[in-house]
């Protein structure tokens, strides 16, 4: 299933193929697994680790638009109509452009101004 990887600590962001379980998906993201839909479009939503500000994170990511900095990495799917999960429809380019890394030094000053 193609999905798109958000990876804070090395600042990259790629396009992967993942068998969609549970393990996988907790595997990728360092834990336990929350979706959230900030940024993105309505067919699509990105698990992070749920327990991710737990663990004294160092590296960040933020959609454009979203509500607040995500500890962490993230992986972006799709859903179908049913609930199930289904491949990542977007293209890189258009979540390369809307997502921002931070380190905890810029989580800290945002917090600050927001």
């Amino acid at each position: 299933m193609r999905a798109i990887i958000i990876d804070a600590r090395h600042r990259t962001i790629t396009v992967t193929d993942i068998d969609g379980s549970l393990k996988s998906l907790q595997q990728i993201v360092g834990g336990l697994i929350e979706p959230v839909t900030q940024g993105l479009d309505e067919f699509h939503h990105c698990y992070v680790n749920e327990e991710g500000l737990h663990d004294q994170p160092q590296h960040f990511f933020m959609f454009n638009g979203g509500h607040q900095p995500l500890a962490g990495n993230g992986v972006i799917l799709s859903s179908t109509d049913d609930g199930d999960e289904a491949p990542c429809t977007l293209l890189l380019d258009w979540v390369t452009e809307r997502v921002s890394f931070m380190n905890l030094q810029a989580v800290l000053q945002w917090c600050r101004t927001h």
